[in-house]
């Protein structure tokens, strides 16, 4: 609690590292910005007025819609084509709408999946972006010895400054280059439809520089894709595992909306298991089990130790998601543990949910997170019925973890699923 509350000012500095600098288009944006200064706080700014206020959320409710619906047309398709046997490959296709749900809010245009243009261009986008996640989750030698870095030892950099980055750099500004040609063609009329349409019609004393806009997408698009992704995966895993609860959600979301329509956001508040269900889902497997490290760049104190100038401070949510001393029964996956509490993802005294982490550097994208990883969630159990693959147990679904920046399973999800409602999307 010192590090995220009664000492946030302190320690709410990241420190330098190889793979931030290139990532972020030299610290040029939000997770990565050294200091959470002026310029980190209008960029928070930026993206918490134009994305995530409770009215910009319901502008753009109709495109995430559009992409549920897509995903779940895509899966009954494949279940109906592939019978009895099917079993599905969850992972990309969560991770797809994940990607065209921030396209869009982004871009205005979707760019993943098959039949959209761009098509070879977002593919080699895609790469950059998992590669990107691959060099996130090594420890570079250079962080911890800076005389060695020039060596590139491990040949990180060089693959980050001459592949990763010239792609991500490539993509953005194609995107920028498109925007502000047709902010010609309309006379230098911008209509606000997407949040780079919102950047390049800031006045000059507020605009970004290229740079500055490719950094904060960057920002976007990975945290767009990549918490939706691995909370959905996780939740569908531990509810396979679990029938009882699965039926238990079932039944909820049946009660409250029925079986002639799709779940909507607006019955979201009213499901209250499955909300739990994700606050445990959470509990158990933080997107970013250690957070992102906090550093200070002065001596300070912390827990009643001295904590020296240039020290990285490690909050390891995952390890206080299965504390016996906070939790009964921890390493039991068991919503009912929520129910009637007012525990919260954010904002709350406990701290002991810590998936978006919390002070200064709360993940300012959360309320979208919620309302996706709620939507989705429901949506797939009422429309289909979700098993192990055909001679498996719910014991045996894998739950190892691949720990990294993110943590995703091991073994990707692989799950019969057959068709339950026949509805019209």
């Amino acid at each position: 609690m010192e590090v995220l509350k009664t000492r946030d000012t302190t320690f709410a500095y990241r420190a330098p590292n190889v793979f931030a600098e290139y990532f972020s288009f030299g610290y040029q944006n939000i997770v990565f910005r050294q200091e959470a200064d002026a310029t980190w706080r209008y960029l928070r700014k930026l993206c918490t007025t134009s994305l995530f206020t409770p009215s910009s959320l319901k502008t753009s409710a109709n495109f995430r819609q559009e992409e549920l619906y897509a995903l779940i047309s895509t899966i009954r398709s494949a279940a109906i084509k592939g019978g009895s046997t099917f079993v599905l490959k969850a992972r990309p296709m969560l991770y797809e709408t994940n990607m065209n749900v921030t396209s869009r809010m982004l871009f205005g245009k979707k760019y993943f999946g098959e039949g959209h243009s761009y098509g070879p261009e977002a593919a080699e986008f895609r790469i950059i972006l998992e590669q990107m996640a691959e060099e996130s989750a090594k420890t570079h030698i250079g962080d911890f010895f800076p005389l060695l870095r020039g060596l590139d030892l491990q040949g990180t950099e060089k693959n980050l400054r001459e592949k990763v980055r010239p792609g991500m750099e490539k993509f953005f500004a194609a995107r920028i280059s498109e925007h502000k040609l047709q902010h010609q063609l309309d006379d230098g009329i911008i209509e606000h439809k997407d949040f780079l349409d919102f950047l390049l019609s800031l006045n000059a004393e507020d605009s970004l520089s290229d740079i500055c806009m490719m950094g904060l997408l960057s920002d976007l698009m990975a945290g767009g894709s990549d918490t939706g992704t691995i909370a959905v995966e996780w939740a569908l895993s531990e509810l396979i595992a679990h029938p009882h609860q699965f039926l238990k959600v079932r039944e909820e979301i049946d009660s409250v909306v029925g079986q002639n329509r799709l779940v909507q956001e607006s019955d979201l508040p009213y499901l209250s298991y499955l909300n739990a269900i994700i606050k445990e889902t959470m509990r158990l497997h933080p997107p970013f089990p250690l957070l992102l490290p906090h550093y200070t760049p002065v001596e300070s104190h912390l827990g009643g130790y001295k904590v020296p100038a240039g020290s990285n401070i490690i909050v390891n949510a995952w390890a206080i998601g299965r504390d016996p001393h906070l939790w009964s029964n921890p390493e039991e996956f068991n919503p009912d543990r929520f129910l009637g509490t007012d525990m919260q993802f954010v904002g709350g005294k406990q701290f002991q949910l810590l998936a978006f982490s919390a002070g200064r550097r709360q993940c300012p994208g959360y309320p979208l997170a919620a309302i996706q990883v709620a939507h989705t969630l429901a949506s797939l159990i009422q429309a289909f019925d979700w098993g192990p693959p055909v001679g498996q147990k719910p014991e045996d679904i894998n739950m190892d973890e691949d720990m990294g920046l993110v943590c995703y399973r091991t073994v990707p999800l692989e799950a019969a699923v057959s068709c339950r409602l026949e509805l019209v999307l």
